[in-house]
């Protein structure tokens, strides 16, 4: 099965061996700005599981991402978060952060999925769900 292009690693440009990363007076430079936070931008996205806590009300779960976790900026395929549902919902919805909520599906990516209270979850985002509009996978 092939990565999908939405899912691929973004590369991080090639600092010039010559670029100043302070300025005269200790600040970053722009061109060092854009470097780090394309560096951590590509660490942020790689990290297997995103630190977060959640709480669930009635059918919506929210997703907040802990101090430690680096913040999103969107969504990206197989992006993991794990929770603990507070109460039980029916097809739910799922919000990260500040981010659109998106619809919950269980592992056929068709049919929407239910929480228990109490129990332990996986989250995790596929661009292909929702007619490709995006959506989560709850295991």
């Amino acid at each position: 099965m092939a990565i999908p292009v939405a899912a691929e690693p973004k590369g991080i440009d090639r600092p010039s061996q010559r670029i100043q990363f302070v300025d005269d007076k200790g600040c970053l430079t722009s061109p060092a700005q854009l470097f780090l936070q394309q560096l951590a931008d590509a660490v942020g996205g790689a990290n297997p599981v995103i630190p977060s806590g959640a709480t669930t009300v009635a059918n919506a779960i929210t997703i907040s991402l802990n101090s430690s976790a680096h913040p999103l900026t969107q969504y990206f395929d197989y992006a993991l978060f794990s929770f603990v549902a507070d109460t039980a919902g029916t097809a739910v919805t799922a919000q990260i952060g500040n981010l659109d909520a998106l619809p919950v599906y269980n592992a056929d990516g068709v049919t929407p999925a239910n929480t228990v209270a109490g129990t332990f979850y996986f989250l995790i985002f596929s661009d292909a769900v929702n007619g490709g509009n995006g959506g989560f996978i709850l295991k």
